[in-house]
C-alpha cells in the first residue's frame, strides 16, 4: 500500500516516529533497524483521522489537536482541544505468559 509521510519527529524518549496519510504512526527501532506500527488512527478514529494535527509524543501517547473539516493546518488564533491517544505498542509474549 502506497502512503506518504505527513509528520515526522522524535518522542520525548528519543524514538524517531512518522505519521503517514493512512493514519499509521510508526516508530523506528534503532536496535533492530525496523519500523514498528505504534497506532493506526484510521482504525481507531475512521471519521476524524485526517483532521488530526500531531503536536508530539510523550509517555506512550500521541498528542495532538483535531482540526475542523476542510482545514489542513491550525490557524494562528485557533482555539482547540488537545487530544491524547494511547499508543498500541506490540509486545511479544514470552513462554511464561503463555502458560498462565
Amino acid at each position: 500500500m502506497k502512503s506518504y509521510i505527513t509528520w515526522a519527529g522524535f518522542s520525548e524518549e528519543g524514538v524517531l516516529s512518522t505519521l503517514d496519510d493512512n493514519g499509521v504512526l510508526s516508530g523506528f527501532n534503532f536496535a533492530n533497524q525496523q519500523w514498528t506500527p505504534l497506532v493506526d488512527l484510521k482504525r481507531r478514529h475512521a471519521d476524524t483521522f485526517r483532521n488530526f494535527w500531531v503536536t508530539g509524543i510523550l509517555d506512550h501517547e500521541l498528542l495532538g489537536i483535531e482540526l475542523p473539516q476542510g482545514v489542513i493546518q491550525p490557524p494562528v488564533q485557533f482555539k482547540s482541544v488537545s487530544r491524547r491517544i494511547k499508543l498500541e505498542i506490540p509486545v511479544i509474549q514470552g513462554d511464561s505468559e503463555k502458560e498462565n
